[in-house]
């Protein structure tokens, strides 16, 4: 037909040139949405869109008037201008030679592991050996993500907060009412030659260890006498005590009353 339009019948005798169906001897082209199916199944593609969304609809067998598998742009899943990948009656899952990423219909993020871990509230799982749901298998409730090398009894498994060579690297204990009441904070300094790791509880920071290996108790700043490593100190308003250790003398359990420390 005219501007290569595909020929199809209207009648027992009659035919039409198709306006927006045609081939150009490489590409087929349909302006509009289209099927493709399979005719010993009920499995079908359709791609269908209009002014504010598109969509690419796969279903497999007997999986009828529900959306298996849908890729999704614009209107109708949510937000404008979000690209959605949904599937109605499983997990969405990706691969490269195997399979590396699943979320599963229940919510909760694997990866590098085919199995669920066991937390009632567990939402991520990352797993560099092993798999999730295993060794151990039973997780606390209110775990909110596991990180597992768990494949075999040697494996050792890290988290590292990586910060630049003059910032700090954090861990946050916060709550609904302050995101810092409760921190862990490693200071990073250059050439590390003043680095320091401090504790802070209700928001203040009570426990600071210094790269000098000295320990200051309520106070930020036991680097600044000239005491050996190990030096302990607890400071009040006006007051503070401090302990020095001669080279290599233990240090057991400290306990104070007011400002006086025992060991």
């Amino acid at each position: 037909g005219a501007n290569n339009r595909v020929l199809t019948a209207t009648s027992a005798y009659g035919m039409t040139g198709e306006a927006n169906l045609t081939f150009d001897g490489t590409t087929l082209y349909t302006v509009g949405d289209y099927m493709v199916k399979d005719p010993s199944t009920a499995s079908y593609i359709t791609h269908t869109f209009a002014s504010n969304y598109a969509k690419l609809d796969i279903r497999g067998t007997n999986i009828a008037n529900s959306n298996h598998y849908l890729i999704g742009y614009g209107a109708g899943h949510g937000e404008a201008n979000d690209l959605h990948f949904v599937n109605t009656v499983g997990d969405l899952v990706l691969r490269t030679t195997q399979e590396r990423l699943r979320i599963t219909s229940a919510g909760q993020l694997l990866i590098n592991t085919t199995s669920t871990e066991s937390g009632t509230n567990t939402k991520m799982a990352i797993c560099a050996t092993g798999s999730a749901g295993s060794n151990p298998s039973s997780i606390l409730g209110n775990t909110i993500a596991t990180f597992r090398a768990t494949g075999a009894t040697g494996h050792a498994a890290s988290i590292a907060v990586l910060a630049g060579n003059t910032g700090s690297s954090a861990v946050h204990f916060g709550d609904t009412d302050n995101d810092i009441i409760g921190r862990i904070l490693y200071n990073h300094t250059s050439g590390n030659a003043d680095d320091y790791m401090n504790f802070s509880v209700g928001q203040s920071e009570r426990l600071r260890i210094t790269s000098a290996g000295r320990l200051g108790l309520g106070y930020n700043n036991p680097d600044e006498t000239n005491g050996g490593a190990g030096f302990i100190t607890r400071a009040t308003p006006v007051t503070r005590t401090q302990y020095y250790s001669p080279a290599g003398d233990y240090y057991g359990s400290f306990g104070y009353t007011d400002n006086t420390y025992t060991r």
